[in-house]
């Protein structure tokens, strides 16, 4: 299994979806700040991830930072929502195509496989299938789809997800170590080599509450105190939590992806 290239071809990238699901996972985060906007604006395209984490750190910290978001989104392919934060979204973490929740907390050393190597080839080696390495003249291999990891997901330390793996539904977790090779379901604890459910965090009528809620689209203060006042029976939205038409077809639009 490889990582994505950092300068991985646009034509990998499926970008009319990505900027469909965008605005709903941005919405809310603060304007960001002069300096770390000029910094992304003026990063050179090969090194611009690199230079939209370090800029991160001047805009109140990735978990905030609007501005890193939509460069991440422009030069890799990776959307990555509001408030969303760990060790593990390094750069060249997630490949194109990666689409990740608000609220998600990435572990350490956290890998997403691009693609498999061919087995029905003379050679496995990049050597002869990845016109990265300099001899190929095309791709043997087609790109990656789209991976949807869902709201208020953790992944653990050292987690690999192989590229079977295209969703991973909202408030699933996924222990430290695990190796990932199939879809996981909404709220499912998963653990091992290959990862197998243990348990749900909820189930029935009690999922349905959490989903209901929409949560995750308030700000953390909000979404705090609005788990003092969300019953079991809650089957609405809080008034601050619903959006305009536009946002919610944004959402709808991540959710179809999330649908197994």
């Amino acid at each position: 299994m490889q990582r994505a290239p950092e300068d991985a071809a646009h034509g990998d990238r499926d970008d009319e979806q990505l900027r469909l699901v965008a605005p709903a996972l941005f919405e809310g985060l603060p304007k960001s700040g002069m300096l770390p906007a000029t910094i992304c604006n003026w990063a050179p395209r090969r090194r611009a991830e690199w230079w939209a984490f370090k800029a991160a750190k001047l805009d109140g910290g990735l978990a905030r930072s609007l501005v890193v978001r939509r460069k991440l989104l422009e030069s890799s392919g990776v959307v990555l929502g509001a408030w969303s934060q760990g060790p593990g979204l390094t750069r060249g973490a997630f490949p194109p195509n990666s689409i990740i929740g608000r609220y998600c907390s990435i572990g350490p050393g956290v890998m997403v496989a691009n693609e498999n190597h061919p087995l029905d080839q003379r050679s496995t080696s990049g050597w002869f299938y990845d016109p990265i390495c300099g001899l190929a003249r095309q791709r043997v291999l087609p790109p990656r789809p789209i991976l949807a990891i869902g709201h208020d997901v953790w992944i653990g330390a050292s987690v690999c997800i192989t590229p079977r793996v295209r969703r991973i539904g909202h408030g699933a977790v996924i222990g430290a170590g695990s190796v990932v090779t199939r879809d996981v379901p909404p709220f499912a604890i998963v653990a091992g080599n290959p990862a197998r459910l243990l348990r749900y965090r909820f189930e029935g009528a009690e999922a349905q509450s959490w989903l209901a809620s929409r949560w995750w689209r308030l700000e953390p203060a909000k979404a705090l105190a609005s788990f003092s006042s969300m019953s079991d029976e809650a089957k609405c939205a809080p008034e601050s939590a619903r959006w305009p038409e536009a946002l919610e077809a944004s959402e709808r639009a991540f959710d179809a992806l999330l649908l197994v």
